[in-house]
């Protein structure tokens, strides 16, 4: 089966990142946790 082929959206990606970069690791540090209990209380 052919694959359907999408244009290649990511460039200047990894400068977006860095620009939003203590965003993302702020809402990580809140967001793992979270997903630690979860994964905790669902599997193990």
């Amino acid at each position: 089966a052919s694959r359907i082929r999408f244009a290649n959206r990511f460039d200047g990606m990894i400068e977006e990142i860095y620009e939003h970069e203590e965003e993302l690791e702020a809402n990580f540090l809140v967001f793992f946790p979270e997903l630690k209990h979860f994964a905790g209380d669902h599997h193990g």
